[in-house]
């Protein structure tokens, strides 16, 4: 079940587009997203490290040059930091983490890339689609 989820997912995130030409955070984002949303708590904390990853970069940006890899780059190692100081925070719900270390980065460019809206909504949109997609096919997801 796991594989044909982001299977889907990516193949939900390239029609979604070509057809929109908006990205919703990566191709594997939003089978991920569609994995956990049985787990809202998880997805919230996934977004709120992504946006702290992206403030940060734009602090770092303010002093250094950085554009294509090296940004990609810098955005993942500070989603990594930030989800590893997550998991060290105490929070009141028991076993919830971030989804993976390296989505909050995947957002986070995408989010700085092409803003937060259009991301958060695309994103939104092609996890809703992977989903619909993976129940009407047997998948439980809920």
């Amino acid at each position: 079940m796991y594989g044909e989820v982001i299977i889907t997912g990516i193949i939900v995130s390239i029609v979604f587009s070509y057809f929109t030409s908006l990205s919703p955070a990566g191709l594997i984002v939003p089978g991920y997203i569609a994995l956990n949303i049985g787990s809202p708590i998880k997805i919230l904390l996934t977004f709120a490290v992504a946006f702290i990853t992206l403030g940060i970069y734009k602090i770092i940006s303010r002093f250094t040059i950085l554009y294509g890899q090296r940004r990609f780059a810098l955005l993942v190692i500070i989603s990594i930091c930030v989800s590893w100081l997550v998991t060290l925070l105490p929070l009141p719900v028991a076993n919830v983490s971030v989804i993976g270390y390296l989505i909050p980065g995947i957002i986070a460019k995408d989010c700085e890339r092409q803003g937060i809206l259009k991301t958060v909504l695309s994103l939104a949109a092609a996890a809703g689609i992977t989903v619909l997609i993976c129940l009407l096919l047997g998948a439980k997801l809920l």
